[in-house]
């Protein structure tokens, strides 16, 4: 007689079962580093440091009400205890000298979308195709937890991180604002097929590049080869427009735009 796979009591204990599973991770290219999953208070305790060193321009708050531990003496502290009763994730990368080289953060947005809030490696590891890796290890990671979607937002100026996002398979799912942080490009990855289909679909399918009298580029957002070309090119991503037609990523000569 067949039995259908015992489900663990909880999503809880499930991630756990698959955490257990996955890490400590090595990555094939770079066998030296090495990936592990922390909690928050480690994961702050180790990358403040850095992000102090390297992205000061984005972290100018503090931490302490971030911690599970905070004082819930105010309204914010209580907000962000519940807030972190989501499932989350905090991964930390070591070289092979125990040194801390790379973080990710991120957080479920819904119950089929994970939200790839802040990753970032220090200047020791760039360049060595590493960046790629861990996408791949973490994207694979969170698809066994039943994620389809992950969306993650950038900086428009940070193009060789744009490029590495459409190089493993995201595409451009619009630009947004941020009065903290500025403007925005939105990646978007998705795992099933049919649901990618449909996206294309509904943004216009794969019709070809076409410039505006202004000297725009408009590039359909699942058009990934062409809107990495036109990055190499100096132009940069400023708007994502959608009409009867279906949806365009414009962009524009930095050279000549301003």
């Amino acid at each position: 007689m067949d039995y259908a796979p015992r489900l663990p009591a909880s999503f809880e204990d499930y991630v756990h079962q698959v955490q257990r599973e996955e890490f400590p991770k090595t990555l094939e290219c770079l066998p030296a580093i090495e990936m592990r999953r922390t909690c928050l208070e480690e994961y702050l305790a180790a990358t403040s440091h850095l992000r102090s060193e390297y992205f000061s321009i984005l972290y100018t708050g503090s931490d302490a009400s971030w911690r599970n531990d905070a004082p819930a003496v105010t309204l914010e502290a209580l907000r962000n205890r519940h807030y972190l009763q989501r499932h989350a994730e905090y991964i930390l990368i070591y070289d092979a000298s125990e040194n801390v080289v790379g973080w990710f953060q991120g957080e479920m947005l819904d119950l089929r979308t994970f939200y790839m809030r802040n990753a970032a490696l220090t200047p020791s590891v760039r360049g060595k195709g590493l960046s790629s890796a861990i996408l791949h290890g973490i994207v694979g990671y969170l698809t066994r937890l039943g994620y389809e979607r992950f969306v993650s937002h950038h900086l428009t100026a940070n193009v060789p991180v744009i490029c590495t996002m459409l190089r493993a398979g995201f595409a451009i799912g619009g630009v947004v604002f941020d009065e903290r942080f500025g403007v925005h490009v939105e990646t978007l990855y998705l795992t099933d097929e049919r649901r990618r289909e449909h996206a294309v679909r509904v943004t216009g399918g794969l019709s070809s590049p076409w410039r505006s009298n202004d000297g725009r580029l408009h590039v359909r957002p699942f058009d990934s080869p062409s809107i990495r070309s036109a990055l190499s090119r100096n132009l940069r991503i400023d708007g994502y427009q959608v009409g009867p037609t279906g949806s365009w990523v414009t962009l524009i000569d930095q050279r000549v735009s301003g």
